[in-house]
């Protein structure tokens, strides 16, 4: 099937690839599905675009990429909720905010999004108590590690 996007235009997508979100996701939860297309050719950007709608479309990354330290744990009753039985079935994204540059753009990473790769289900999970926000500088590591040095 071909859809709009955002970001792409006309994209020809298949059934297969569509991302079903049970509950929607936070301030669009009337949005159920959402497909996944490369973002740059890096591999750790994607845009979450809405099969529906052409103009909702949401830039993620692999959170592992920009923060090695990342940890969470998901709850059972996501897990239960999403048919997830074994950490292999699990991707997880967070979405960004693009500012002017890369460096300036930041990831939310109190709430994640949660995908069972196998039956593509996904949810976006704000974890209640998270030492994370919702603004994390992509390269604040690198920028800290440049500071102060000849």
């Amino acid at each position: 099937m071909e859809i709009e996007t955002k970001h792409l235009g006309a994209v020809t997508i298949e059934e297969k690839d569509i991302t079903r979100f049970p509950q929607g996701i936070p301030a669009f939860e009337d949005e159920r599905d959402f497909v996944f297309l490369p973002f740059d050719d890096s591999g750790s950007l994607f845009i979450m675009q809405s099969v529906q709608h052409a103009h909702i479309a949401f830039i993620t990354a692999d959170p592992f990429v920009f923060f090695p330290d990342y940890e969470l744990e998901v709850p059972d009753a996501v897990t239960e909720q999403l048919h997830i039985e074994n950490p292999e079935q699990v991707l997880v994204y967070v979405t960004l905010t693009l500012a002017n540059t890369l460096e300036e753009s930041t990831a939310n990473l109190q709430a994640p999004l949660i995908i069972n790769v196998e039956q593509k289900l996904g949810k976006q999970w704000p974890m209640a108590k998270s030492p994370y926000e919702t603004k994390h500088l992509l390269f604040q590591r690198a920028q800290k590690e440049g500071t102060g040095s000849c």
